[in-house]
């Protein structure tokens, strides 16, 4: 029987949505964790209030961070191969002001 979470044995992406109730702990506890994971090649945190997200991506010994805002961003996961405009993963869901 299945709990609704799947587990990889070696994940190569990680998605996380953040909510103001999670985030702190998502950024302190969780990425330095995910980071360790030697097969993680990229991050994504993705707000969930706002058009933002934080892109961290594995370079040799180093972690890069790009930073993405309002709709015109695109987000390129190079693990996955896929591009797409920043705006459509927010298509439907009602924010405040989706531009601040």
């Amino acid at each position: 029987m299945s709990s609704g979470k799947q587990a990889l044995k070696e994940p190569f992406l990680i998605v996380e949505i953040l909510s103001p109730s999670t985030e702190r702990h998502d950024r302190r506890i969780k990425l330095p964790v995910y980071r360790q994971i030697a097969t993680v090649q990229e991050i994504l945190f993705i707000a969930s209030d706002d058009l933002y997200a934080e892109l961290h991506r594995r370079s040799g010994a180093q972690w890069i961070t790009e930073l993405l805002s309002g709709s015109d961003a695109r987000l390129a996961l190079t693990s996955v191969g896929i591009e797409i405009p920043f705006g459509e993963l927010y298509e439907g869901i009602a924010l405040a002001d989706p531009e601040d």
